[in-house]
């Protein structure tokens, strides 16, 4: 369970939310208990554990969401922690109406991170390349529509200075505009990366 709690990024502000948020569950959907229909990601979206007569379900179902809570409090910056919430539920809903709304400043630091944003080289690149897709998609999300040219040339600038003889091919191999597309050149990136 550690190491899918590492893939949780810290939930420092609006910004990473929806990045932060879908880690999250995709966590929390991992964790079951023996013999329980239910898994922790059930535990944020229940009104209450789940009434039942059934003592070990009751106790099954306040397991998962004691789990749910503390995955949840591991990945918040220490200036969030004091949130006061009891419940994986409530936590969940105070961060949503609080960090998971999008605003000018949420879509400035989407677009700092594109505008700096380079894949390291060292590592594969695809997990790199889907995160500047996800920026790409928050920013459309908020009304924020960049061309998809701009995503591709984005994408040919983030390569590593070790592999620029890439760029220069993947330039010249394409006779014109419309041929550079997201999936050509994120293909030819994983390729040289393989």
């Amino acid at each position: 369970m550690t190491s899918l709690i590492s893939t949780i990024p810290c939930l420092s502000g609006p910004s990473v939310y929806p990045f932060w948020a879908s880690s999250v569950q995709s966590c929390l959907a991992m964790i079951t208990m023996p013999s329980s229909p239910y898994n922790a990601k059930d535990m944020l979206t229940s009104s209450t554990i789940p009434s039942t007569t059934d003592q070990d379900e009751h106790t099954r179902c306040s397991s998962l969401d004691s789990q749910a809570l503390g995955i949840i409090n591991s990945s918040l910056a220490h200036n969030i922690l004091m949130h006061g919430k009891e419940s994986a539920e409530s936590l969940w809903n105070y961060l949503r109406n609080k960090y998971g709304s999008s605003g000018p400043a949420s879509v400035f630091a989407d677009y700092q991170h594109i505008r700096y944003f380079q894949i390291s080289g060292n590592s594969d690149p695809a997990p790199q390349i889907a995160e500047l897709d996800t920026l790409y998609t928050r920013l459309e999300g908020n009304k924020c529509n960049v061309p998809s040219l701009i995503h591709v040339i984005t994408l040919l600038s983030a390569i590593p200075q070790s592999w620029d003889n890439l760029a220069t091919s993947i330039l010249t191999s394409q006779t014109s505009l419309t041929q550079l597309t997201w999936d050509f050149v994120s293909s030819d990136i994983q390729s040289e990366f393989s």
